[in-house]
Formats: structure tokens, C-alpha cells, sequence
């Protein structure tokens, strides 16, 4: 009888924890669940001495990250109209150390220094791409970002298009790194994780 109890109050405490987070999330607590390595939304590799990091960007993570100070649910569903339609995607390049991947072995910013920071500007977006079991996507928005922090991560902003009848299914992020020096990376995004993402409270602003 005891056991019987025991396990009732175990799956009701467990359907409250996935409520929980399931429920609607104001602004800045939607954006610490995205960010959050256990919701899948968020992976990183190691590829020798290279450090790459991943975050799948809900559009309600958009939203909420460009958000300005004063805005209310009439500003949000105007800037979601203008972004919907594409999936988003941040990609951050480092290397051991602190190192920057631009000056990494170009420490002298010789000829191979400004052609590498040219290529990750406008040539590295034609070797990544976004694939599901049937289809490959290209990248239709790419944003290098030249400044860097402390840490000498470099941010790339990605978009991709997805057609409409993939959306259901998981996606492989592919990034061909073989000009900057760790190869072929494949990065698993699974569906059920994108799907999970809660409702952005705009009641809450």
C-alpha cells in the first residue's frame, strides 16, 4: 500500500516538474531555458584544440533578445511577423586558450590573417548548412561578427529556410571547417527538443 502511495506521489510531482516547465515563460525566463545545456537547444564540441558551441534560437528567443526596453505584446507580434518563416541559429568559434580563430597561426596579420577573417565573413557560409533525413538546406541569412569577448569567441549568426513539410522532423546542423582547420562537423538538433521550447508569456510584460 505504502509502494502504491510512494509511486502516486512520484508521477504527480513529475506531471507538476513537466508543467512547470512547459508553462508559459516571461521574456527573461524563456531565455535562460533556451540557453540551458539540458533542453538540447544548446550543444558544444571539442575538435581538438577548436571549440565550437550551438544554440538552435526559437523565434520567441529572437523576439525576446531583440526586444527593446518599453516594448509591449503589440511590438512583439509586429517584429514576429516580420521574422517568422526561417529557422535562427547562433555558432560560436573558439579556440583552446583563449585564442582568436581569425589570428590563430596568424599571429602577424600577414596576407593569410586577411584572407581567413574575408572567408569567415563572406566564403563560410557556403560550407554550412542545415540537412534532415530527406532534404539539405542552405544558409539564407549569415552574419559574421567581427568584435569578439574576453574569451575570443567569434559569433556567427545563422538562418535557414525550412520547408514546410520538414519541420517535423530532426535537423543536422553541417558545418565544413576544413579551411579553418577542424573538418566536418555535424551537429544533431532533435525535434522533440525544438518542440518542447514554452510559449512566450506576453501577459507578463
Amino acid at each position: 500500500m505504502k509502494n502504491m502511495q510512494a509511486s502516486k506521489i512520484l508521477i504527480l510531482l513529475l506531471f507538476v516538474a513537466l508543467a512547470s516547465c512547459n508553462s508559459p515563460k516571461s521574456p527573461v525566463e524563456l531565455q535562460k531555458w533556451v540557453e540551458e545545456n539540458d533542453h538540447g537547444l544548446n550543444k558544444k564540441k571539442s575538435i581538438g584544440e577548436y571549440q565550437l558551441e550551438f544554440q538552435y534560437k526559437p523565434l520567441s528567443y529572437v523576439l525576446c533578445k531583440e526586444a527593446q526596453p518599453g516594448w509591449n505584446a503589440k511590438n512583439y507580434k509586429a517584429r514576429e511577423d516580420e521574422l517568422k518563416g526561417l529557422e535562427y541559429y547562433d555558432v560560436l568559434l573558439s579556440v583552446d586558450g583563449a585564442k582568436d580563430i581569425v589570428s590563430y597561426q596568424n599571429e602577424s596579420k600577414d596576407q593569410q590573417f586577411y584572407d581567413k577573417q574575408y572567408y569567415l565573413s563572406f566564403g563560410f557560409q557556403n560550407d554550412i548548412w542545415l540537412e534532415t533525413d530527406s532534404v539539405r538546406v542552405p544558409c539564407v541569412l549569415y552574419h559574421f561578427e567581427r568584435t569578439y569577448d574576453l574569451s575570443n569567441k567569434r559569433k556567427i549568426v545563422l538562418a535557414f529556410q525550412l520547408p514546410e513539410n520538414q519541420k517535423q522532423k530532426d535537423r543536422v546542423l553541417v558545418i565544413n571547417g576544413e579551411r579553418l582547420g577542424f573538418g566536418i562537423v555535424r551537429t544533431i538538433f532533435e525535434n522533440n527538443d525544438i518542440q518542447s521550447v514554452p510559449e512566450l508569456d506576453l501577459e507578463s510584460l
